[in-house]
């Protein structure tokens, strides 16, 4: 049975370690080590792990030293900042890698990590967990099957208000760089990045491809006092003539709503929601919602399938690279604007509102256009449509 190691059990990694250790009683894993940075974080994890007689490590270095137990795959939900150095330690030490999302800060760190995979015997898969998906990957199918004919436009919306304790959870939110690395922060390239990453999946030709971008008009806002922006409209449009509308925002009053990406060809829509369904809309026909299921469950099943040897369609580097691309692209292009304080309302924990937004989204994502050219929102500055197919390098 393949052995899989954990780098990281608080944050975002509690929930891979859920995942995991499902797997482990299924008898699918044997989930035998972690490294815990922060003990005084996860008494519960650390105490479950004791009993379970986890190897339990300090650091990523202590857990490749110890040479009396080889694993087959290391998971690792650790910062963007480090995802290059860690992926890179992982295939040297010799292990698969599921590393999180984003792949990386830049195009620059993209290239060395996949000429490193390149390099191995062994694979890294991206946590973009709503490509393991099987709504996700059914409605793919149907767009190739013509279900809706040719497409010709991908909107996506994402609402989701975050407040002071989001933006100083870690020293890398909402700043361009950590240290010395690259990691671009923001709503496109954190929270909301797996739906841009399902746009660009349903707008390629291939099955199991992302498309890539020819070019870019990015308005780019910041309600808070941030290095980077927490909402924007795109508009971004790929080398198979697909059109993607994107609105996203952290500076919101809506609770539990979740995004929704609505797709329309020739003869028909696919709407799909996270977490509840999607649904094929054509002209006189009835349309009935089917439900969508819990994304990271499909995502460790994927994985585990791998690791036994089974055909699993995993998202590459190459794949992750072209969101990567985009992110990149979008800050080459553009620059961000702050919104003035007078549209602005701000709660006792530091939530940002700008006021009257999420109606002006609704209206922007069913009319697919941007928010400067509903012409009804005093803050929004048109931005340029940049050619952005041949950056080779990242520099702002």
């Amino acid at each position: 049975m393949k052995k899989v190691a954990l780098i990281g059990v608080t944050g975002f990694g509690a929930h891979i370690y859920r995942q995991l250790l499902r797997l482990h009683y299924e008898g699918r894993i044997e989930f035998a080590g972690a490294v815990v940075r922060t003990p005084a974080k996860c008494p519960d994890q650390l105490q479950e792990m004791k009993r379970l007689g986890f190897r339990i490590y300090g650091s990523p270095a202590e857990l490749y030293a110890d040479r009396s137990i080889r694993y087959d795959l290391l998971s690792i939900p650790t910062g963007i900042d480090s995802h290059e150095t860690m992926v890179r330690e992982g295939l040297a030490y010799g292990a698969n890698v599921l590393v999180e999302k984003p792949l990386t800060g830049t195009i620059d760190s993209a290239k060395r990590m996949i000429a490193a995979g390149d390099a191995s015997p062994c694979w890294v898969a991206v946590g973009f967990q709503n490509l393991y998906g099987k709504d996700t990957r059914q409605v793919k199918k149907l767009l190739l099957a013509g279900t809706i004919g040719k497409v010709r436009q991908i909107s996506v919306i994402g609402m989701w208000p975050r407040n002071t304790a989001y933006y100083t959870r870690n020293n890398w939110a909402a700043h361009f760089k950590c240290g010395d690395a690259w990691v671009l922060d923001s709503p496109a390239n954190n929270a909301f990045a797996h739906y841009i990453t399902n746009a660009l999946f349903w707008a390629a030709d291939e099955y199991w491809d992302l498309a890539r971008i020819q070019s870019v008009q990015a308005e780019l806002y910041r309600a808070r006092d941030i290095e980077t922006f927490d909402t924007c409209s795109l508009r971004l449009l790929t080398q198979n003539g697909v059109e993607l509308i994107v609105h996203l925002t952290h500076s919101c009053a809506i609770q539990g709503h979740e995004p929704i990406v609505r797709i329309v060809g020739e003869t028909g829509v696919i709407e799909w929601q996270l977490r509840n369904y999607y649904k094929v809309l054509r002209p006189g026909e009835f349309s009935s919602a089917i439900p969508v299921g819990d994304a990271m469950f499909d995502e460790f099943d994927v994985v585990a399938d791998r690791l036994e040897g089974k055909e699993a369609l995993l998202c590459s580097m190459r794949m992750a690279g072209k969101h990567l691309y985009t992110i990149n692209a979008i800050h080459l292009t553009s620059t961000i604007a702050d919104i003035a304080p007078e549209f602005v309302d701000v709660a006792p924990d530091g939530l940002h509102q700008i006021r009257n937004l999420e109606e002006a989204f609704q209206q922007a994502w069913e009319r697919g256009v941007l928010l400067s050219e509903l012409g009804t929102v005093p803050w929004a500055r048109p931005a340029r449509l940049a050619e952005a197919a041949n950056f080779q390098t990242f520099q702002l």
